[in-house]
């Protein structure tokens, strides 16, 4: 087995156990022991994805495509943020300056700079998948950057970047399990105009749900 088909099978497997700690923390009573412990599982899972998709990155580099390692390594990327911004959110929800600090503002650079330069790629090479996933970062790091130049106005202001890091961490894992295991059923899936749909699909979700979740933060601080 070559690198690259090792590291999709890897991550593959460990993403079986991120798809259902997402959900069972999801479904869960927010601040619950369950949401807790579920939610550290679901993050370890991601850590394990993240590394095994590093696999991925030199697949590609031995197949001699430096383009989609730079894709791959990309994703790693804004996969790791999101992760980061996850659970520090919350270890640091009393510690703002301690949270947008360096590490908060030099990752959101990154997504955005690492995002433009991806699109440039995408736009080379006709991959409108890389364009369309670059500008997913170039928002996430912008709204990062637009919430840390943003005044405390109270206690659930760490809010919204642990369900701006969460919302990111589903759109990644639902586009995961649907490229990778269910096109390992229906390879059709993988073919360029399919993946594209399911990645601007799943986004969609994405972000109509953290719409909806933005209507109600006073429940969810409270049960945090």
């Amino acid at each position: 087995m070559r690198v690259f088909e090792l590291g999709v099978a890897l991550h593959g497997a460990v993403g079986v156990s991120a798809l259902v700690s997402f959900w069972v923390a999801a479904l869960a009573r927010k601040g619950g022991d369950v949401h807790r412990k579920a939610g550290k599982v679901y993050l370890i899972s991601l850590l394990a994805v993240m590394a095994f998709a590093t696999l991925l990155v030199a697949g590609k580099l031995l197949q001699g495509d430096p383009g989609f390692a730079v894709f791959y390594a990309f994703l790693i990327s804004l996969v790791g943020t999101a992760s980061w911004l996850t659970w520090f959110s919350i270890r640091r929800r009393r510690e703002p300056t301690s949270l947008l600090g360096g590490m908060y503002r030099g990752l959101a650079t990154w997504l955005i700079a690492a995002g433009v330069a991806l699109f440039g790629l995408g736009v080379v090479r006709g991959r409108p998948l890389m364009m369309f996933l670059s500008l997913l970062g170039v928002g996430f790091g912008a709204n990062m950057w637009r919430l840390a130049l943003a005044p405390v106005r109270d206690a659930r202001w760490w809010l919204a970047h642990h369900m701006n890091g969460a919302m990111l961490n589903f759109i990644a894992t639902h586009d995961s399990f649907l490229t990778i295991g269910l096109g390992t059923v229906l390879p059709e899936v993988r073919q360029p105009v399919p993946r594209l749909l399911v990645a601007v699909g799943v986004t969609l979700i994405g972000l109509s749900v953290r719409a909806w979740m933005a209507r109600r933060p006073v429940a969810l601080a409270r049960a945090a």
